[in-house]
């Protein structure tokens, strides 16, 4: 049996054209080429992580004070880790609104531990500023959060800033990624 294995390997190599032969094959078709991500040096000033229902692939932003963004977009069956450079007047705005943040507000009325993955359909939300962390689901979240949560959404949408780099992700059964580019 092991003759057998050999000898079927080597007529597969044969006839792939794999061996001694210093013909040139052609090369190997690249993939799409992506450009990596660089990741800011700048203090995180809120990290944004939303999810849909049950869904358990999330979408995320981590926004520095510098007035950038690595945001993880979902697409299909893999994501994309995107590098975002937000325009001045964009960044001042959420960064204020991050910083400004009450998250004591939010003390006791958080999403119930075990309950941040829900069967209803509606977004979840995990905030966490410096060493504080909450978690809210869309119709709990109270005012004073609300212009946050719509910028930081904006972000992960991509309806505000520019992309400078990217990388993406793929999931083991061989799936694409699909985005809007």
């Amino acid at each position: 049996m092991k003759a057998l294995v050999i000898g079927v390997t080597a007529a597969a190599l044969a006839m792939a054209g794999c061996g001694g032969d210093d013909e040139k094959q052609p090369a190997a078709r690249k993939s799409p080429v992506e450009r990596p991500v660089k990741v800011s040096s700048a203090p995180e000033v809120i990290y944004f992580y939303r999810v849909l229902g049950d869904d358990p692939t999330p979408d995320a932003v981590s926004l520095h004070a510098d007035g950038t963004a690595l945001v993880k977009r979902i697409y299909g069956r893999g994501w994309k880790d995107v590098a975002v450079e937000l325009p001045e007047a964009d960044a001042r705005r959420v960064i204020e609104l991050a910083r400004e943040a009450p998250f004591e507000v939010l003390d006791g009325h958080t999403v119930k531990p075990g309950g941040f993955g829900g069967s209803d359909n509606a977004w979840r939300y995990f905030l966490r500023r410096g060493r504080t962390t909450v978690t809210v689901a869309q119709g709990d979240i109270p005012r004073s959060f609300r212009p946050l949560v719509r910028e930081l959404n904006r972000i992960v949408e991509g309806d505000v800033g520019t992309a400078r780099g990217e990388d993406g992700h793929y999931s083991a059964s061989g799936g694409v990624a699909a985005g809007p580019d």
